[in-house]
């Protein structure tokens, strides 16, 4: 976007599923991860140490710069080829420059898709007192309030498609499940002290 690109704000980390596959990334993340001293509370050291974590990839990442740009550059073509297929229109000059037009344009799709008319935040009027429901037997009561299990905690991270972000901090589910065997302990402790105090 030209020489505007500081007014959209700083560009948001997002990890590259591709890194998965690179020869040096078990290695970096292998002493990378365990190298950081921090001390604290289990979901602190968690996401101090995923922010640590940030700035090695970048740093390897860039190191790895060419190897991404020839790939970049095959996908470009590829997208150029497949372009004539389908009737895409072409962003304008200013929609393309003018940060203030792309801000428009985002702030109009969201208060668009979460108005009232959409649907999405329509209230719906229930008539709670006239529900009754049986209380839960003591084993699912048991099982709601048990300790959260390393095989209960992995399975949930493996049904999920791996290119999903589920938080802001720009780490893919498929990172998590690679990266499972060297950040299971901290995980681990993070949802222990969660059950144990929910608080984090």
């Amino acid at each position: 976007m030209g020489k505007k690109l500081s007014d959209l704000g700083p560009k948001p980390f997002r990890f590259n599923n591709s890194w998965l596959s690179k020869p040096g990334f078990i290695v970096l993340y292998e002493t990378s991860w365990d190298s950081y001293p921090i001390y604290g509370w289990a979901a602190f050291i968690l996401g101090k140490k995923l922010r640590l974590l940030k700035a090695d990839l970048k740093a390897w990442s860039l190191s790895n710069q060419d190897q991404d740009v020839t790939a970049l550059k095959t996908c470009d073509s590829m997208i150029k080829a497949l372009k004539g297929y389908f009737r895409l229109r072409d962003l304008s000059h200013n929609e393309l420059e003018d940060p203030n037009i792309v801000k428009e344009y985002a702030i109009k799709h969201f208060e668009t898709l979460f108005s009232f008319h959409s649907g999405i935040l329509a209230v719906v009027q229930f008539d709670w007192a006239s529900i009754h429901l049986s209380p839960l037997p003591a084993h699912c009561c048991a099982s709601l309030e048990a300790v959260f299990s390393v095989d209960e905690v992995k399975s949930v991270i493996k049904m999920f498609d791996g290119n999903k972000t589920p938080g802001q901090d720009g780490f893919s589910l498929q990172f998590f499940k690679k990266a499972w065997d060297f950040s299971e302990d901290d995980i681990m402790k993070m949802f222990s002290q969660f059950h144990g105090q929910p608080s984090l």
